[in-house]
């Protein structure tokens, strides 16, 4: 039998400079929702299982390489029998567990230099998203920003420091993933902070069914011996908020990524929403030490990385790379944003509408809409 490899150890072997190679067998179709891209273009091999099979009875294997082999599939199942048969010629062949559908709920941890009140400061990279989660803990409490929809691996986290859950905070109404935070804080009793301007269907005003402690422009949430302050920058939604820690850290969530900033039209007005996220990129200059450093809720590209693949900023480094933020003149700016428009995907609205609990699906349901990468950023 060809051995296991979780998607944890993947990425592991991947960012420690193995020359692992990836062999997804779905059919080609399926890779738009979604494939396994932490590998150059030419260690990406897309093959259909059945025809892998069939030039393998023929002698005709059409794969070159004496480097590991990474087999995945949608689930799990197939990845298994096709790495033995690649074993058995000669391969070293690995099955990636799970599957597709593990890789796309697969958290990777990474440690960030803490705060001066934080004990602890991690970031949870849901690499087959591109969205990222926190975990802020403080004298034995923890505060949860912006979680994925699955949070085992977070909650074994804070369990394992001995720190107590007491908040999920969101920096705003998602529209990529279905949000953690409501399950958690109903299961754990704890407070859900969201803007109120977010509790809405925004498509066509519902209220949502979200039971929340709405924050504000100024609010403090306060857990161990740290203060967080919310700072309200509409654009990307209405209700759009970053968190700021000791003025050391921002968790900017779809305001300002490293290179581009939330795409304010996925509400239906852009021309309004424009206009509000440059009001709010003028008062963050105003405001915000260039010093800060920038913790976006999702990213793109591996570039954007730090050299211990960690996605962060400072303000100062973001402003000197990034083109958005080079632009001083409003009418430039919504130019910028007007001539990189781009459709996005249907599914988003079902996502907005089940993340303030005015649709219910099924687990199914959620793991399909919860597939890809985001499409968050202007651009």
């Amino acid at each position: 039998m060809a051995p296991e490899i979780t998607p944890e150890e993947l990425v592991a072997r991947v960012e420690a400079g193995e020359p692992l190679h990836i062999l997804d067998i779905r059919a080609p179709e399926w890779l738009l929702s979604g494939r396994i891209d932490v590998v150059p273009e030419d260690r990406f091999h897309n093959i259909i299982g059945s025809s892998l099979q069939q030039a393998a009875a023929a002698g005709t294997i059409p794969l070159k390489t004496d480097e590991p082999l990474a087999v995945v599939c949608a689930r799990g199942a197939s990845s298994g029998p096709v790495a033995d048969l690649l074993k058995h010629l000669g391969f070293e062949a690995l099955s990636v567990a799970g599957g597709m559908q593990r890789w796309m709920h697969t958290l990777i941890q990474r440690e960030l230099p803490a705060t001066a009140s934080l004990d602890r400061l991690i970031q949870f990279d849901r690499m087959g998203k591109g969205s990222l989660g926190y975990l802020l803990i403080s004298d034995g409490e923890a505060l949860v920003i912006d979680p994925p929809r699955k949070i085992d691996a977070i909650l074994e986290t804070a369990a394992s420091e001995g720190a107590k859950i007491v908040g999920f905070a969101e920096t705003h109404l998602h529209a990529d993933y279905i949000s953690g935070a409501p399950a958690g804080s109903n299961a754990m009793g704890v407070p859900y902070y969201l803007h109120s301007e977010d509790s809405f269907y925004p498509y066509d005003g519902t209220p949502g069914k979200i039971s929340y402690e709405s924050i504000e422009d100024g609010s403090v949430i306060e857990f161990g011996k740290t203060k967080v302050s919310v700072f309200h920058n509409p654009g990307h939604t209405l209700g759009s908020v970053s968190f700021l820690v000791d003025d050391e850290a921002a968790f900017t969530g779809d305001f300002v990524f490293i290179r581009s900033l939330g795409r304010p039209d996925l509400g239906g007005k852009v021309a309004e929403w424009t206009k509000l996220l440059w009001a709010s990129l003028e008062r963050m200059r105003a405001e915000w030490p260039e010093s800060i450093i920038c913790y976006p809720a999702h990213y793109s590209v591996d570039a954007e990385r730090n050299p211990d693949k960690s996605i962060g900023k400072s303000l100062a480094d973001i402003t000197a790379s990034s083109e958005p933020l080079q632009i001083r003149e409003e009418d430039a700016f919504t130019e910028w944003v007007l001539t990189r428009q781009s459709s996005f995907p249907e599914v988003y609205k079902k996502i907005k509408a089940i993340n303030v609990a005015l649709l219910n699906p099924t687990e199914e349901e959620a793991d399909e809409y919860d597939a890809g990468k985001n499409e968050c950023a202007v651009g």
